[in-house]
């Protein structure tokens, strides 16, 4: 039972502030006596009931406890060094026991007015701020480690690469040890940027052309921080022409096809290499095969290697189809087009040549220079899945270029039924060689 207020003769003190006023102390210092030393003080019934006690009571208290709590008071009110409220002695008696010393270190929860307050002692504060720090640190270290996001353009400041994400902000840089000759359009064709096996982070793929009297040319592959992770070097004096990648589940499996061409003589090396840059198997070909693509021919092998350009002993463009996964044994080819020369080709000479390639719902389109520049006139033929000729498209430009021959009197015939002409003379062979 709490006791009545109103049937005692003193006026009672409401509060903890005007108790804590009379006694001289702070309030946190007034709660804490109550709650450890006996602090005569008294609830009005109710949750929320306030607290209040009486002078005389207090008093009392005051001189049963002087001695022992004047010392626990100064204590308690006077601010440590490091501006926080000192613990409380761990000789200080609470109710005729005596605090250990380990409970002098130990967290405090009070409640004070219907609030929480959680206590920490400052050193567990510093473990927690260093805690804090070095979870900064390794999140900072990982997003500077790992891009977050994959490689998707790149451009040539000088000899330095730059690669940036879908959003335009560079992931990374890479400067090459000699100039390159940014103005040669294949290294703008050629750089690729993927993963050399399923599930791996992106790698960038990238011919360095060298300069006049420089190094030997190489296939450069740089890793997701940019740096040079694996280097493939073609024979001396050679180029390289086109790549590409077929990724697998791992490296081992993955593999690169590199055609690169020695631009003064008619030798041309197709290698295959695994995703490491090992090379795996290689083939030789008389002339050179400037454009890689992959096609699905047949049933039994679900990707195929096609490379176009120009068969050196024919004067011809040229196909040269391989199986991926049969290149490494004994690398010869299972496929060989030879396309025609126009009358245009002719004139122009000395060859016609294959250049891109498309593979689209099992059909193949290639477009066909009748010409060695790059400006020459081009048809356009296409084969089905089985690599049967279809059609021959004759461009804008060809006839273009044809009609200013007849003009100059250098052509003598229409062009009249010289597509059906062009597409009944591509010649398909088919796991064999070409004779003469």
């Amino acid at each position: 039972m709490h006791p009545d207020p109103t049937k005692d003769n003193h006026e009672p003190i409401a509060g903890w502030q005007a108790i804590a006023g009379h006694l001289r102390v702070e309030k946190t210092t007034a709660q804490r006596w109550e709650r450890h030393n006996g602090l005569p003080v008294h609830r009005l019934p109710g949750k929320r009931g306030g607290v209040y006690a009486r002078a005389q009571e207090l008093d009392e208290w005051r001189l049963t406890n002087e001695q022992e709590h004047a010392a626990a008071a100064a204590a308690a009110d006077t601010p440590a060094a490091d501006g926080l409220e000192a613990e409380t002695p761990a000789a200080a008696p609470l109710n005729g026991a005596w605090l250990d010393e380990g409970r002098a270190h130990a967290r405090r929860v009070e409640i004070s007015d219907e609030v929480l307050t959680l206590r920490v002692p400052l050193r567990w504060k510093w473990w927690w701020a260093a805690g804090v720090a070095l979870a900064a640190v390794m999140v900072w270290a990982a997003m500077a480690w790992f891009p977050r996001t994959p490689p998707a353009a790149f451009r040539m400041e000088g000899a330095t690469l730059v690669v940036t994400n879908a959003s335009g902000r560079e992931l990374w840089r890479h400067a090459f040890p000699a100039a390159l000759r940014p103005q040669d359009p294949r290294l703008g064709r050629n750089a690729w940027l993927g993963e050399l096996a399923h599930g791996e982070p992106f790698r960038v793929l990238f011919p360095l052309e060298p300069p006049e009297g420089g190094a030997d040319a190489r296939l450069s592959c740089l890793d997701p921080r940019g740096r040079a992770e694996w280097e493939f070097v073609p024979p001396a004096g050679f180029e390289v022409e086109a790549f590409r990648v077929f990724a697998a589940k791992d490296r081992d499996q993955s593999r690169i096809v590199v055609s690169s061409a020695d631009p003064w003589e008619s030798a041309n090396q197709v290698a295959s290499l695994d995703g490491n840059g090992r090379l795996t198997g290689q083939y030789w070909h008389a002339g050179r095969l400037g454009y890689v693509a992959d096609a699905n021919l047949d049933r039994d092998d679900p990707v195929d290697v096609l490379l176009s350009g120009v068969d050196e002993a024919h004067k011809q463009a040229t196909i040269v189809g391989f199986d991926r996964h049969r290149f490494d044994r004994g690398a010869m080819p299972k496929l060989v087009v030879l396309f025609p020369r126009s009358c245009l080709a002719e004139m122009l000479g000395p060859y016609n040549r294959a250049c891109e390639m498309v593979w689209r719902g099992g059909m193949l389109r290639v477009k066909v220079r009748e010409g060695a520049s790059e400006n020459s006139p081009s048809l356009i033929y296409e084969f089905d899945q089985s690599m049967r000729p279809r059609s021959v498209v004759l461009s804008a430009e060809y006839l273009e270029r044809r009609r200013e021959l007849e003009i100059e009197g250098r052509l003598n015939h229409s062009c009249e039924g010289e597509a059906e002409r062009l597409l009944d003379a591509v010649r398909v062979t088919w796991r064999g060689t070409l004779g003469e």
